[in-house]
């Protein structure tokens, strides 16, 4: 999945990041950013996970997100990096023009980028991402809770998926 007019995601290749087995005991200090009045009226996610032990390549996905612009007339977001060592992660989503197998929300390193980590089983039935119902990786089952999308803010709600 990708902005207007770019190519279409190619999940037959994913790449998962590379994550270590545990989780550092001391994390960098978050880097300091001012808020802006423009950064105070978009859209927020924070992404965290239910799951007890850590899952491999789950921790680039954790954390928060702040809405950057509209793919196929959704928003999309992009996570805050808290140190220089992480990557760019984005959570869009994607129509049914290149086929309903494609359609949906995601998680990858650019917006409709080829490299993908997760997917949502849910297709489009809201404006921001579903809460639940994501598979990490794109290709594997649902686990309930591995991966959990919140609004942290009152502007718009998540679709449910009970």
């Amino acid at each position: 999945a990708q902005a207007q007019g770019r190519r279409q995601p190619q999940p037959q290749q994913p790449q998962m990041p590379q994550a270590p087995g545990r989780r550092p005991a001391r994390l960098p200090a978050p880097v300091k950013r001012e808020v802006s009045e423009n950064d105070r009226s978009r859209s927020k996610l924070r992404v965290y996970t239910e799951a007890e032990q850590d899952e491999i390549g789950i921790a680039t996905l954790l954390g928060e997100y702040t809405e950057q612009g509209v793919n196929h007339g959704h928003p999309t977001y992009q996570k805050v990096l808290e140190n220089h060592d992480e990557v760019n992660v984005f959570v869009y989503f994607w129509d049914t023009r290149d086929g309903s197998e494609f359609s949906g929300w995601w998680f990858g390193d650019s917006v409709g980028g080829q490299q993908v980590w997760s997917r949502s089983v849910e297709t489009g039935k809201g404006k921001v991402p579903p809460s639940r119902g994501w598979r990490v990786p794109w290709d594997a089952e649902c686990v309930d809770g591995l991966l959990i999308v919140e609004v942290i803010d009152n502007l718009a709600q998540p679709v449910s998926n009970g």
